[in-house]
């Protein structure tokens, strides 16, 4: 029962995406670049609120999850994954973190992103 973290791969970490959990919704902050050099950062953000439950596996639970910011009308299934299987056993959840990565496609989900909430 260790109390370190699961190692993550660099690929899992560079698609982790700054988040805040709101009462209401699930928000998503990112810094784009402006479309000139000259142009500093940009602010865009996403809000996102869970609809329903879709199903469960052995590492979590997948839910869809409507984007409800005035932007473009998208849905999205979100798989929350445990850390821990019960009575302060962690779970080595960056194999599975790792298989989402590996395994998705533009095409087909688009492209995975990673966050987390401090529970």
């Amino acid at each position: 029962m260790s109390s370190k973290r699961p190692l993550v791969s660099d690929l899992v970490r560079d698609s982790k995406i700054n988040t805040e959990f709101l009462e209401s919704c699930i928000q998503h902050v990112f810094h784009e670049a402006g479309q000139s050099l000259k142009q500093r950062l940009i602010r865009r953000e996403e809000r996102w609120v869970r609809q329903r439950y879709l199903g469960q596996g052995a590492y979590g639970t997948v839910y869809l999850e409507k984007r409800q910011d005035g932007g473009v009308e998208e849905l999205r299934a979100v798989k929350e994954l445990k850390k821990s299987v019960g009575a302060g056993q962690e779970l080595d959840y960056a194999r599975e973190l790792e298989a989402i990565m590996k395994f998705s496609h533009p095409r087909v989900c688009g492209l995975p992103r990673i966050f987390e909430s401090g529970y």
